[in-house]
């Protein structure tokens, strides 16, 4: 099974990168999507109701995001703790993931998104590091537009983690999203074509 890993800086077009592997017939597991259905579990609801009270929970008892984000970004202790709560069920779930079939037959390649892959300390965990990068003027802008949030709110929000530039370092193939959405498609493509040739070369 070829597997690599896709990162970025938020509001850097990681979503978009993924999107368009998908469309070419790639197999993408979104750790962001793993995560949301292991935020249902009881045991995380009532650890992180134990941390930050239930002003995080929405009407139905669930943990909301958009609120739980509000207190993780403005608290690099908490943001900690967070991540040792949910890295190690998000883990394993993602791992049972890639050891199932995909549609009865194993895909070519398989993409494993996840956001904090390089602050993981583990960046080719699941193959070559793929990143989807912009300059950190373009993820404000961006980040602006989307959350509807003001320039200084963003920018917390884009330095809770590593600066995208000193990710870069640890990428094997980076993806520019800062031009048209042609361009970045062309790239993914390439990145596509020589992960595979790679793998058929080994």
């Amino acid at each position: 099974m070829i597997t690599a890993g896709l990162t970025g800086g938020i509001a850097s077009g990681k979503t978009t990168v993924a999107g368009m592997f998908a469309r070419l017939g790639t197999r993408v597991i979104d750790a962001d999507d793993v995560a949301h259905e292991i935020l249902l579990r009881d045991e995380i609801v009532s650890a992180v109701t134990a941390r930050f009270g239930r002003s995080v929970l929405d009407d139905r008892g669930r943990v909301d995001r958009k609120r739980l984000g509000g207190a993780v970004f403005a608290d690099s202790a908490n943001r900690a703790w967070l991540n040792r709560l949910m890295h190690p069920p998000v883990r394993a779930e993602i791992q049972r993931l890639l050891d199932e079939p995909f549609d009865g037959k194993a895909p070519p390649l398989t993409i494993v998104d996840v956001p904090l892959l390089v602050e993981s300390g583990e960046p080719r965990r699941y193959g070559p590091l793929i990143l989807a990068y912009c300059p950190e003027e373009i993820q404000v802008e961006r980040l602006m537009r989307r959350d509807a949030l003001n320039r200084s709110a963003a920018l917390q929000r884009i330095r809770a983690q590593r600066p995208i530039d000193e990710k870069r370092a640890a990428a094997d193939f980076i993806i520019d999203t800062s031009g048209p959405l042609a361009d970045t498609f062309r790239q993914v493509q390439a990145v596509r074509r020589r992960l595979l040739e790679g793998a058929a070369a080994r």
